[in-house]
């Protein structure tokens, strides 16, 4: 209902959400924070993603960047969500990122347990942003179920259930953020490596 008052509203609107489908459905503008700036994307949620990869393709590749020690306990903390939740399954099977930066590449070739390892660390990458794509694609499925169910109108009659429902959108969102931020750091990581 909310959603569709605001799609109704003739006047403008500043938001923060991390709900991509809101953003798609209200948005007609994007700005990104990052590193102190502000930058302008017009459009919704998906023209932001595609001009923003658009954008990076262009820019030089940055150094590789390391993932943080202080990252492990907020994964261990959203698999704990995870296992909390029936309709998914945790992450904690697949394989963990490498910590710290890949060594630096030889000029003259990389001896054969040099390469092997370069290629184990791509592969336990890769099959990390695998799972953590089915995982967002679970979500946001959930995320959609979620949003059928508090839009029923009887669903409020009951306030403890329409708070329970609620509840459980919060948290699927704010798996999803944890998810988005993990698989953009192991992005960057993976171009980092496989460019090193």
């Amino acid at each position: 209902m909310l959603e569709e008052a605001l799609a109704g509203f003739t006047g403008t609107i500043v938001f923060i959400s991390h709900d991509r489908y809101f953003i798609n459905r209200i948005g007609t503008r994007v700005v990104e924070v990052q590193g102190g700036r502000l930058t302008d994307y017009i459009g919704n949620y998906d023209d932001y993603l595609a001009a923003s990869a658009a954008r990076a393709a262009t820019e030089p590749v940055a150094a590789p960047v390391p993932l943080r020690a202080g990252r492990v306990s907020g994964a261990k903390r959203l698999a704990g969500r995870l296992r909390q939740s029936p309709r998914l399954t945790p992450f904690a099977h697949a394989p963990a990122a490498p910590a710290g930066p890949p060594s630096p590449p030889r000029r003259k070739g990389r001896p054969k347990s040099g390469r092997r390892a370069l290629e184990r660390e791509i592969k336990a990458i890769r099959g990390r942003l695998e799972a953590i794509e089915k995982q967002i694609a679970e979500m946001e499925t959930r995320l959609a179920d979620i949003g059928l169910a508090l839009a029923d109108p009887d669903l409020y009659r009951d306030g403890n259930r329409a708070r329970e429902i609620a509840e459980s959108r919060r948290q699927a969102e704010e798996q999803v953020a944890w998810l988005m931020k993990e698989w953009e750091e192991l992005s960057e990581r993976l171009t980092a490596v496989e460019g090193g």
